[in-house]
């Protein structure tokens, strides 16, 4: 653990977790993890399969209906308050080979689709790699609390980046850096 200038004691950055749910032959839920339940469940709190079932987003729910051979893959985006996430759906083979016993594993990932455009950003405006960086935890969501423990800096010191990047820009907002990345 190392202690930042912000008084936060913090661990390394752990890679995010994927939300994982199998689903049965009858489209049921037969298990799902606790990420899983968070993305899909926001804001409210899931207790129970019934209510999984009913919170997921069409795009999930077209994967479910989709017929689809064994070992299979598909994918659908969708978002889940402000964050965007890639659900990737497999068709699992059962030992008896009956196909009402098919199940399928949906495997759910915050996108980071937005990578690429932050490079562009980068080159377009001469971004320094410090300066990138922040921007890049900008689009996944971060606050400038959790961008600076990230980056091992200051919160003053990202909102100083965060004015530097703002002027080399032309925006006057972190709305409008975002805004200038989805728009590339």
């Amino acid at each position: 653990m190392s202690k930042l200038a912000c008084g936060a004691a913090i661990a390394p950055p752990v890679p995010s977790v994927a939300g994982v749910i199998l689903i049965d032959g009858s489209s049921k839920p037969v298990y799902f993890n606790p990420e899983a339940i968070k993305v899909l469940g926001y804001p409210e709190h899931l207790k129970n399969l019934d209510e999984l079932t009913n919170s997921c987003p069409n795009e999930i729910k077209s994967l479910l209906r989709r017929p689809g051979r064994n070992g299979e893959r598909s994918v659908a985006e969708f978002m889940s308050g402000r964050r965007h996430y890639v659900c990737r759906a497999f068709r699992l083979n059962h030992n008896s080979g009956v196909s009402s016993r098919m199940t399928t594993a949906l495997l759910i990932e915050r996108s980071a689709t937005k990578s690429g455009n932050v490079r562009q950003i980068a080159e377009q405006f001469h971004l320094t790699q410090r300066e990138q960086e922040t921007v890049g935890l900008l689009t996944l969501g971060l606050t400038s609390k959790e961008i600076a423990c990230r980056m091992n800096i200051s919160p003053n010191t990202v909102k100083t980046f965060f004015r530097l990047v703002m002027t080399k820009m032309a925006v006057s907002t972190r709305s409008g850096i975002v805004g200038k990345i989805v728009g590339m």
